[in-house]
């Protein structure tokens, strides 16, 4: 985990959950998968490997939201998104901040991840 967890429901910190650990791999899991590369699941995974040699612009930026958004909700059905943060940090990198809470469990969790240089570092 990168940062604090809060309970949504009293917004104090509390110690890291088991499940939201698990939602976080399975959220790297599937982000690092090709859709449509595992057999018997076609909709598992995501197309944020179509965007590896792109130029890094606003369309670039709008894709990556829209890829994130689809693959999480097609391949991670117990975490509800709350937020995804997009910050270049130069002009060959760029940040992302995923924001979930984990549906079991009601606990808030994120992820962050960037892509430098053509690769992606989930």
């Amino acid at each position: 985990m990168n940062g604090p967890i809060f309970s949504v429901e009293t917004g104090t910190k509390i110690p890291i959950a088991e499940g939201v650990s698990k939602c976080v791999w399975n959220i790297r899991e599937a982000l690092m998968t090709q859709k449509g590369s595992r057999p018997c699941l076609p909709n598992f995974g995501s197309r944020l490997h179509e965007l590896q040699f792109t130029l890094m612009d606003d369309v670039f930026f709008d894709l990556s939201k829209i890829f994130i958004n689809d693959c999480i909700n097609a391949s991670v059905p117990n975490v509800e998104l709350k937020d995804i943060s997009v910050e270049r940090k130069d002009r060959n990198s760029v940040q992302f901040n995923i924001l979930f809470v984990d549906k079991n469990t009601m606990i808030l969790g994120d992820l962050s991840f960037s892509f430098d240089g053509g690769k992606w570092n989930i």
